[in-house]
This record gives C-alpha cells, structure tokens and sequence, in this order.
C-alpha cells in the first residue's frame, strides 16, 4: 500500500526588524517592546528567527491568546549561528 505524505507546516518568509517594528513603551529604567505577528487563518504558528542575538540584562517573552508559550529567553539562548525557533503555538498569532 501507498503512504500518503501530510503537509505539517507551510513556511512562511518574513522579514521583521523587532526593535523599529514594536511598540516600545517605558516604566521608569525599564523599557519593553510589544509586537503582534499574524499569519491569518493558520493553525498554529512558530517564530524562526535568524540574526538572534539578545543583549545581557535583555529577556523575551512570547505569548499567545491563552498566555505565555515561550519565556524569558534571554542571553544565554544566544549562539554562533544567531538563530532561535520558538515552540509551536496554536492560533495564529503571538
């Protein structure tokens, strides 16, 4: 018998520069970013990220509809190839 093969994602290229992109709002010394990324109608949604970098002291937290999935991610996540992929989430948006 045949197999069939089932498509699990379909990849979408995106190109966002987080830091102009977001909404920045600031609490005293702290500062914080806020983006809502969309991809309509899809089921679920991962965030693949090259040029990863996250300074010291810096944390990202990422959420959905239901609340947090992924965080704080911070420095430590860091590596060679600047690259960091978040769980999937179901929805679709973070």
């Amino acid at each position: 018998m045949g197999s069939k093969t089932y498509r699990f994602a379909t990849p979408v290229k995106t190109d966002i520069d987080f830091l102009p992109s977001a909404s920045w709002i600031s609490r005293g010394n702290m500062s914080y970013g806020r983006l809502l990324i969309v991809a309509e109608g899809a089921k679920s949604i991962s965030l693949n990220f090259d040029g990863f970098s996250i300074p010291d002291l810096s944390e990202l937290v990422i959420y959905n509809s239901t609340g947090t999935i992924a965080g704080p991610i911070t420095s430590k996540e860091n590596n060679g190839g600047q690259t960091w992929a978040s769980p999937v989430s179901s929805g679709d948006s973070m």
